[in-house]
């Protein structure tokens, strides 16, 4: 009985496996199907206006601004030179600027101990003719 049993689980796994791969395989296509979907998207693709399908072109081939695609006709050692030029300037512009930030922010903030020190300073001399 208990082998009867033992197969018959068996049998259902090898079954129920079966099942399962077959469903997750996609159907197969037929050529001739297959084909006139390739012409209708032929067609749709045919009607677009050109502007339309240079677009779609340039996004095939991408968008133009990946790392060293115009290098203004320069080349190898020469463009890389000018590249790490140019980012060095561009950062000594950017740490130009925190400095300078820094100093405005610093005067403010000295103009504004200066104030407030001037401030208790009356407070504290109104205050001394009054005891």
């Amino acid at each position: 009985m208990k082998t009867v049993l033992k197969s018959a689980t068996l049998l259902v796994c090898v079954m129920l496996v079966a099942c399962v791969s077959a469903y997750a395989q996609e159907p197969a296509k037929d050529p001739a199907t297959e084909k006139k979907e390739k012409e209708k998207t032929e067609k749709a693709e045919s009607k677009k206006p050109e502007k339309e399908q240079k677009e779609v072109e340039k996004k095939k081939e991408g968008d133009g601004k990946a790392y060293g695609t115009d290098k203004e006709g320069k080349e190898g050692k020469e463009f890389g030179e000018q590249r790490s030029t140019d980012a060095k300037a561009a950062e000594n512009k950017e740490q130009e600027k925190v400095k300078e930030n820094d100093k405005k922010k610093e005067k403010e903030m000295k103009s504004k101990a200066d104030k407030s020190s001037k401030k208790s300073e009356k407070k504290s001399k109104e205050k001394k003719p009054g005891n």
